[in-house]
């Protein structure tokens, strides 16, 4: 029985020892909804993203291959993702939201992605800016919400990010990042996907895939007994 906001079940004895379960659903009110700030499932094309580099002659390139969804009013037609490859010399892609956004409360980046990159030497990394990209720095510990950097860059590599927690070595697959944006409320935000290697050993790369940087809708529940 729903009492004001208090959902009530009828008094139940339980002997020692004895558990029982019990379940609601909620429709939440269809004005409650998100808010988007940025959202690229990649398939209309580079106008959202701009391409540079601090070294080497690499670039993100925009392809079919290892994409996380298809092109929703095509779904035969191929899928794409953003791809860094990771030569075996020395090399630093950035990938750049091309338009910055004034962050929220409750706000987060979720992307789609994997990596096969030689592990502790080369990886990518998210990096942010709030001087519209004249200095970029990275997470804090615990921003990562969901699938978070799985090592930290050999500090005896020459890599532009060396000594840096990264994604590298095998994401074994499509993995969904969640990265916390809330330490940003206010501030006028630039985003970019950093892909960088050492002077030696290579690998495949990085995909990315399905951007999305916006609000999230919570429910807060307590239960009394």
């Amino acid at each position: 029985t729903l009492v004001a906001n208090t959902i009530a079940w009828p008094a139940i004895t339980l002997a020692s020892g004895e558990s029982v379960s019990l379940a609601f659903e909620v429709e939440v009110d269809a004005s409650l909804v998100n808010t988007t700030l940025f959202s690229d499932d990649m398939e209309s094309g580079s106008g959202n993203f701009t391409v540079n580099r601090g070294s080497g002659t690499a670039d993100w390139t925009l392809g079919t291959t290892n994409n996380h969804s298809n092109d929703p009013t095509d779904p035969n037609a191929p899928g794409h993702a953003w791809f860094a490859t990771n030569p075996s010399n020395l090399s630093d892609q950035y990938l750049e939201i091309a338009t910055d956004v004034i962050v929220m409360p409750e706000s987060q980046l979720r992307f789609w992605h994997q990596y096969s990159t030689e592990r502790n030497f080369d990886g990518g990394r998210v990096e942010f800016s709030t001087n519209q990209g004249t200095s970029w720095f990275g997470t804090t510990l615990g921003q990562i919400e969901q699938n978070m950097y799985n090592t930290t860059i050999s500090a005896a590599s020459d890599s532009p990010i060396a000594n840096r927690r990264a994604f590298s070595g095998s994401s074994n697959g499509s993995l969904e990042t969640v990265i916390d944006l809330t330490p940003y409320v206010g501030s006028q935000l630039r985003t970019r996907f950093r892909m960088a290697s050492d002077s030696e050993n290579g690998g495949e790369g990085w995909y990315i895939d399905d951007v999305y940087i916006g609000t999230r809708f919570t429910l807060d529940g307590e239960a009394t007994i």
